[in-house]
């Protein structure tokens, strides 16, 4: 499994320091890569422009325009499924923290013990998360899975569907895109139907309007059906994360 962590604190000593030690720590055999942010409101931009974490390490007190909780319930909005590990010298933000929804809390400085702790309940959660959300199909007599997190969308091309994949890679299989809707319902509620032809990931969506969807990363701008009710789902998923 590959982890994408990123480590955000306004500290510029304590963010390479914390960057470094959390990447030396036993992550199992999991590809770990872990990038750092002084800046909240810079997290935030990278984010929104197509970078996806699946753990962020997140001080509470920001210089910058941010509070830590604030720039969470923002990353939020657009990676529902990103684990946030809250960091601070204090412990009188509980009642805050709810809001943006905290998996686990570092009182500075940060204790080993305490620090692997956290490992290994994000190791426990992520492998649920990654489990949770596999897709098997069948193609040339091999059966094989994709973790629906990574799909950006599935296209319809006459009898094949295509799955596009987060990092440009694409499969295909055969079955109807009525059929495929269905099964991905049942593992996954962040799908949703733009037209006859396609069945997105909402997390991966970049921009709607009343007849179009652009993708994050992608140049084709998908058109939308008034019967699957694409734009009032999509806001729907806003709101709920909001």
């Amino acid at each position: 499994m590959n982890i994408n962590i990123a480590v955000c604190d306004d500290d510029k000593v304590f963010c390479r320091l914390m960057k470094d030690k959390v990447q030396s720590k036993n992550w199992g055999n999991n590809i770990i890569m872990t990038h750092g942010y002084t800046s909240g409101k810079l997290l935030i931009e990278r984010i929104k422009n197509g970078t996806r974490y699946d753990v962020i390490f997140m001080d509470i007190e920001f210089k910058d325009d941010y509070l830590g909780m604030d720039t969470a319930m923002i990353i939020k909005m657009v990676i529902p499924s990103v684990l946030i590990i809250y960091m601070s010298n204090h412990d009188s933000y509980f009642q805050d923290m709810v809001r943006a929804e905290p998996f686990y809390f570092l009182k500075k400085p940060i204790d080993d013990v305490e620090l692997e702790k956290a490992i290994d309940l994000t190791l426990n959660r992520l492998r649920y998360l990654h489990e949770s959300y596999m897709y098997s199909y069948k193609f040339n007599a091999v059966m094989n899975t994709v973790n629906l997190n990574n799909v950006k969308y599935f296209e319809s091309r006459y009898r094949i569907i295509v799955i596009h994949m987060e990092n440009g890679s694409t499969f295909q299989f055969y079955k109807k895109l009525d059929e495929l809707e269905k099964e991905i319902f049942e593992i996954s509620p962040y799908f949703l139907r733009a037209n006859k032809g396609f069945l997105i990931n909402l997390k991966y969506v970049k921009s709607c309007s009343s007849n179009v969807v652009t993708i994050i990363d992608e140049d084709i701008e998908i058109n939308i059906t008034d019967k699957y009710n694409f734009k009032a789902g999509y806001m729907k998923f806003i709101q709920d994360f909001r």
